[in-house]
């Protein structure tokens, strides 16, 4: 069993200010490095840290240390970490999925709101000064589809059902889930794409989801449904869905992530793009899972993941790298 004190951890997040204040609450004792970027990140004395804790793939860094056991990754997506191919492979790696399931789940909700109350017509109504009476649409009865049923895919089908939504579920691995009607595995994308009203992605990105969306699928969905895309951008192919949109394939889309980026948490969009001008598009950006409960939500995991690590128990969250079959 470790000794927290001979426990050497480098932490390196905007807000590492938030999670110095929490770690120092729980464990005052470790030996912790922190700062809000990598270009701050001491040059000398980091090569016996033990444990790094970033949602950044800290390229520069890793190969600096030379006992790196454990990467605690402050996210829940690990592909820009493990793309950054710094972290040694014997090197355990960790990641927060599930903290994101209340929020995005609320922001994936507010998207289907959005559509069906028409909230854009809203905006017109105090503009124009004209309260001609308008039909609105409900959730009730229609189909939700779910790309991915982790933590988050699990949390959005259960507040759906509040609302009195069908939901139909595809996952590579096939497991009930208490809200969710029926599930679909590989080969049978099809069916979902057929029933959905509203279509959610929320799979990892992986060589096996990579470009799972293009124009073949998107002409399979309902000319009346809504694609929602809160995972990865990649997922969907860019110039498949604007096509769609342009040709009234499908009636709209809500994003939270976007096909370039500047880091693993700013997203960006070519100035360009059709979608910024589309009154059918929806953009955030890549907000959704930002509210004042992250820090708090990932440090719980990481306090877990911490206790487990001096005992040297096995940790959660732990990312099973050659499962991701990752190759982009």
């Amino acid at each position: 069993m470790k000794k927290l004190k001979d426990v050497k951890a480098l932490l390196v997040n905007p807000w590492f200010d938030q999670y110095v204040e929490l770690i120092n609450k729980r464990f005052p004792e470790l030996n912790l490095t922190a700062v809000p970027d990598e270009s701050n990140v001491p040059h000398d004395d980091i090569e016996d840290v033990e444990i790094v804790i970033s949602w950044n793939p800290l390229s520069e860094t890793l190969p600096r240390i030379k006992k790196l056991e454990w990467f605690q990754a402050l996210s829940a997506g690990v592909d820009d970490i493990l793309k950054g191919g710094a972290i040694p492979d014997n090197t355990l790696l960790t990641n927060v999925a599930g903290v994101a399931s209340v929020p995005v789940s609320e922001f994936v909700i507010s998207y289907m709101l959005y559509f069906v109350k028409k909230y854009h017509s809203l905006h017109e109504i105090k503009r124009t000064k004209d309260l001609t009476p308008i039909i609105f649409d409900e959730l009730c009865g229609k189909t939700l589809g779910i790309l991915g049923l982790g933590h988050l895919g699990a949390e959005i089908a259960r507040k759906a059902k509040a609302f009195d939504m069908r939901v139909v579920g595809y996952d590579l691995f096939i497991e009930e889930h208490d809200f969710v009607d029926e599930i679909y595995g590989a080969g049978d994308l099809d069916a979902v794409l057929e029933a959905s009203d509203f279509l959610v992605v929320a799979l990892p990105l992986t060589k096996a989801t990579k470009n799972l969306i293009g124009k073949t699928e998107l002409r399979k969905m309902k000319k009346s449904a809504y694609l929602i895309n809160i995972a990865r951008a990649e997922i969907v192919e860019q110039e498949a869905l604007e096509g769609a949109l342009k040709e009234e394939a499908i009636a709209g889309c809500a994003l939270d992530v976007f096909w370039s980026k500047k880091d693993p948490f700013t997203y960006a969009l070519d100035e360009n793009s059709s979608l910024w001008d589309m009154d059918n598009v929806v953009l955030s950006p890549h907000s959704a899972t930002v509210t004042p409960m992250y820090v708090p939500r990932t440090c719980e995991i990481f306090f877990e993941n911490l206790e487990r690590y001096v005992k040297g128990e096995n940790l959660i969250n732990l990312v099973d790298r050659d499962a991701m079959e990752l190759d982009l």
